[in-house]
């Protein structure tokens, strides 16, 4: 197991995994959106093997394959305006705002 920031396309071509498990990310949505993606854009567009993402993982793959869109890049996640009600209190998306009817589990 490797953290996918330390991979290259050259690495992957030559262990020749049987698949990619791209994981999540603690970091903050603004922060994770504005990082240079290229490395693993590279990987997920070339590597001939199946690519798993899971939660950022999801969202680093959806990135590599649409450009993103302003400040939130291709996802319509979003930190709430002062007069929204934040219905995630104590969970992982404290503070943003997630779609209706996406059931968020507690750790």
């Amino acid at each position: 197991m490797r953290h996918y920031s330390r991979c290259s396309l050259e690495e992957v071509e030559r262990l020749k995994p049987l698949t990619i498990v791209l994981g999540g990310s603690g970091t903050l949505w603004e922060k994770f959106i504005t990082r240079d993606w290229s490395r693993e854009f590279e990987i997920i567009k070339k590597a001939k093997v199946p690519i798993l993402g899971i939660c950022g993982g999801h969202q680093i793959i959806g990135m590599g394959y649409h450009k993103p869109n302003g400040k939130i890049g291709c996802s319509p996640i979003r930190r709430l305006g002062e007069d929204e009600e934040d219905r995630n209190k104590g969970m992982h998306m404290e503070g943003y705002f997630v779609e209706e009817n996406i059931c968020q589990l507690k750790y």
